[in-house]
């Protein structure tokens, strides 16, 4: 919470912040429901792309893959929900 209730960072901001972190400590169930809230908040897909690529960066190959289909999964939803 202090994260998200911090007032000088916009929302979404504070989403692709907190979702970098859990993608880096490897929480991919508390990281599924940061990126649907990053989307929620109108983070635009290339910059949640870009946060997680960034923080990918610090993990190996199998961590980095975990981090990739938990994103997959939050924006095919996401996407699907939008067509609906």
């Amino acid at each position: 919470g202090k994260v998200l209730g911090r007032p000088d960072l916009p929302l979404d901001t504070r989403e692709l912040c907190i979702s970098a972190l859990l993608a880096v400590l490897g929480t991919h169930t508390q990281l599924h429901s940061h990126l649907r809230g990053a989307l929620n908040v109108g983070a635009p897909v290339a910059c949640i792309r870009e946060t997680l690529d960034i923080a990918g960066e610090l993990l190996g190959e199998e961590a980095r893959a975990l981090v990739d289909a938990t994103w997959d999964r939050v924006r095919t939803r996401f996407e699907e929900s939008a067509c609906s």
